[in-house]
């Protein structure tokens, strides 16, 4: 059974702030270190922190420098890593090397509607969006997964943004990796946390 947007509207609120940049990626096969040393990470102090609203304050209080910071928790067999901010996991190229191997699937959004939705399969493209505006698709599956989209709520509008983008977001993400994330994924889990050079 797939799930909709409207299963998704804790998006809403979590995770860290949606009135914020944020970008969430799964990549299947790695732990937490691994994904983390594909990044070139450093350590950082504190090495761990629970829950995505932590973590999101600690990026806005405390964190200084040009590094990106992103923590990582794993979930059956795929690292999950939540980045406030969105500059790292945003990018196109950082998510091609990543997915080298395995199965990648990444979303970020904005307050500006720069929202991206990847899905990656050992380096190459199967899909691309932008969630705010779906019916400019890319990919080599860029027309395979429409009934299922259209399921979950996407409305392909030409002249129109999707609403409820980042919950649709969502919903595409665990149809595709069936890894199901909830609010309480996000805030009861334990973020191994990395400083990537920007």
């Amino acid at each position: 059974m797939i799930k909709i947007a409207e299963d998704f509207q804790w998006t809403s609120r979590c995770p860290g702030d949606p009135h914020e940049n944020y970008a969430v990626m799964m990549v299947r096969g790695l732990t937490s270190q691994d994904l983390l040393q594909r990044l070139n990470a450093r350590p950082v102090d504190p090495p761990r922190i629970t829950g995505a609203e932590s973590l999101y304050e600690h990026w806005m209080d405390e964190w200084a420098g040009d590094d990106d910071l992103v923590g990582v928790f794993t979930i059956d067999d795929w690292a999950v890593a939540f980045e406030p901010g969105a500059h790292l996991l945003a990018d196109d190229d950082v998510l091609t090397r990543l997915s080298a191997g395995t199965r990648l699937v990444c979303h970020s959004g904005s307050v500006y509607t720069q929202d991206h939705f990847y899905w990656l399969e050992n380096g190459d493209l199967r899909l691309y969006i932008k969630p705010h505006w779906s019916e400019e698709r890319e990919g080599t599956a860029a027309d395979d997964l429409l009934e299922d989209m259209r399921a979950i709520g996407f409305r392909f509008a030409e002249d129109e943004g999707e609403e409820d983008p980042i919950a649709k977001a969502f919903a595409l993400a665990e149809h595709i990796t069936g890894v199901g994330l909830t609010e309480e994924t996000f805030e009861q889990a334990v973020y191994l946390l990395g400083a990537v050079p920007g």
